[in-house]
C-alpha cells in the first residue's frame, strides 16, 4: 500500500520519539540531572570544568532531596530506558520572611537538546503544577531570562503571566539582564 506524501514524511520522525514518562527524580537520577543541568545551562565555559561542575551540582541535588516536605524533582525518562534522563524541573515550597505565605516555586527545568520540541517541557511543568496542589497552593511562581523567548513562549501558552521584572548585573554576559517572574494561578479543575 503506497503512503502519503505526508505520511511518508512523517513516519520516521515518528518513530523516533521515545515514550516519555515523567516521574519523581531518585538518587540514581541524579548523575543525568547534573550533566543535561550544566549542558542545558551552559554552566561551563571550557569542557574541562564540566565534571566539577556536575559534581557540584549532584552534592546539591541529593541535599536537596532530603526535604521531601519543602521539595520535589521530575525527569523526564524514555519508557524504554527508565535510567536515560531527557528531561529535569525542581519544584520547591518557599518559605519567605517571617508573617508571609509559602509559595511552590519552579526551577532548572530543562531538557536535553536532542529531546526538545516534544512536550516534554510541558509535562514536566504539569508535574511541578500537580506537586503544588499536593502542598495545597493554588499557584506556581518561575523566573525565566527575557531574552530566552522559547520559554516565554511556552510560559505564556500554559497560562503564566508576567508578575515582575527584574535586572540583575551579570558579568559573564557582559552587562545587565532581565528576569521575568511568571505566575500562574492553579486552578482546581486542572489537576492530574
Amino acid at each position: 500500500m503506497n503512503k502519503t506524501l505526508l505520511e511518508q514524511s512523517q513516519s520516521p520522525l515518528l518513530q523516533d520519539i521515545p515514550a516519555t514518562v515523567v516521574r519523581s527524580a531518585t538518587r540514581e537520577d541524579v548523575a543525568g540531572m547534573a550533566h543535561i543541568l550544566v549542558k542545558g545551562f551552559s554552566l561551563v565555559p571550557w569542557l574541562w570544568m564540566m565534571p566539577m561542575m556536575q559534581a557540584g551540582i549532584q552534592a546539591d541535588l541529593h541535599a536537596r532531596m532530603g526535604r521531601k516536605n519543602l521539595y520535589q524533582a521530575f525527569v523526564a525518562v524514555d519508557a524504554d530506558r527508565p535510567h536515560g534522563v531527557m528531561g529535569t524541573v525542581e519544584v520547591s515550597l518557599q518559605k519567605p520572611a517571617l508573617g508571609q505565605s509559602a509559595y511552590p516555586y519552579l526551577a532548572s527545568l530543562t531538557v536535553e537538546s536532542g529531546y526538545r520540541r516534544l512536550g516534554i517541557a510541558k509535562q514536566l511543568i504539569q508535574a511541578c503544577e500537580h506537586q503544588a496542589y499536593l502542598w495545597n497552593q493554588n499557584g506556581l511562581y518561575l523566573h525565566v531570562l527575557a531574552d530566552n523567548v522559547a520559554a516565554r513562549r511556552l510560559y505564556l501558552r500554559l497560562g503564566y503571566y508576567i508578575h515582575a521584572q527584574l535586572s540583575f548585573l551579570n558579568p559573564a554576559h557582559g552587562g545587565m539582564e532581565r528576569r521575568l517572574l511568571l505566575h500562574r494561578h492553579l486552578i482546581p479543575s486542572r489537576r492530574l
